[in-house]
């Protein structure tokens, strides 16, 4: 089910120097989101930037849903500063197995990891985040974790390098992952295709399908895929980076 809502912002945390995070006093959202999904949000103020921004769902609370907010330009400043936002969710596909897991995640990419370890901590083997450098704000405890390992290319805390330097194959276990673009690269070549899953962080403009801004070139046959509504959650070896 998808809502539309106007949510006040009741936390906003300082994440690292250009990410904030922020709390969204919702009715209806936060029980139906699945790690993986995400919200279009409307830039406040007017219509200027006009096209809404995607955020992948980093928590959801009784009343609430945490997103990460990577303040690029104009539109994603407003929202990082707002005090009210209008936005629509949950939208796209989430993760879904039952099998061990192993979750990788970069930069803002962390998020549907996160959200994926607090709700389902029982099918996950262990979580490898990855940063520039170590963020100010170690959120609900989540970087002291034992199952989560922390990489930093600066090495200012962790291991020092790229979240694939730590990241080995097991034909045992299911991959989730999500980050940059090179990151997924990286991994697919490490990774067998067929155990591994990405959730792109695409540009989705509308996030129902209708733009097609989003799409993702499939790597049998001919197309593409909506990576807002036919993902954002895809097996590696259906789409080409």
């Amino acid at each position: 089910m998808v809502f539309f809502e106007e949510c006040p912002v009741t936390e906003r945390l300082k994440f690292d120097y250009d990410k904030v995070l922020i709390r969204l006093k919702c009715m209806k959202i936060h029980e139906y989101s699945e790690p993986g999904q995400f919200i279009e949000i409307k830039i406040p103020d007017g219509n200027d930037p006009l096209l809404r921004r995607p955020f992948s769902i980093a928590d959801t609370e009784k009343d609430g849903v945490w997103v990460i907010v990577q303040q690029r330009g104009r539109g994603s400043k407003k929202i990082a500063e707002a005090e009210k936002l209008d936005i629509i969710g949950p939208l796209g596909t989430g993760f879904k197995t039952t099998k061990k897991s192993i979750l990788v995640g970069g930069g803002s990419g962390i998020a549907p990891i996160i959200f994926f370890y607090r709700k389902y901590p029982e099918v996950v083997e262990s979580v490898i985040l990855g940063f520039r450098t170590m963020p100010e704000l170690n959120w609900k405890g989540i970087f002291s974790d034992e199952k989560v390992k922390i990489v930093t290319e600066d090495g200012s805390s962790g291991l020092k390098g790229l979240v694939t330097d730590y990241t080995t194959m097991d034909s045992s276990k299911i991959y989730f992952a999500c980050g940059p673009t090179p990151m997924m690269k990286a991994l697919k070549n490490k990774i067998s295709p067929d155990r591994l899953y990405f959730s792109l962080e695409s540009y989705m403009g509308c996030g129902t399908g209708i733009c097609m801004g989003c799409a993702v070139k499939k790597t049998k046959g001919d197309g593409y895929f909506r990576v807002c509504t036919e993902g954002p959650v895809f097996r590696a070896d259906e789409i080409e980076l």
